[in-house]
């Protein structure tokens, strides 16, 4: 699936790094980055898609009753 959306909010927990597409990220799509994956992305801030309209390729997959797409290569976010 590819989803275009603006990125409202940005977080990394240390664990993953999360781009969310709502404030309420808890009951809407979000996109991960495992932090085992993070070392592929030609980024250094949790802000450097903030703001941004991108599109996300992936397969969706239900966490908590929000839809979410695990992201493990750069190809998957397009600016």
């Amino acid at each position: 699936m590819i989803v275009e959306v603006n990125i409202v909010d940005t977080y990394d927990s240390g664990e993953a790094f999360f781009l969310n597409f709502d404030e309420n990220y808890s009951e809407t799509f979000t996109a991960e980055i495992f932090s085992s994956d993070k070392y592929k992305f030609d980024f250094e801030s949790e802000d450097y898609y903030l703001a941004k309209r991108v599109k996300v390729r992936g397969k969706v997959k239900d966490y908590e009753g929000a839809p979410e797409i695990i992201v493990v290569e750069p190809g998957q976010i397009e600016e």
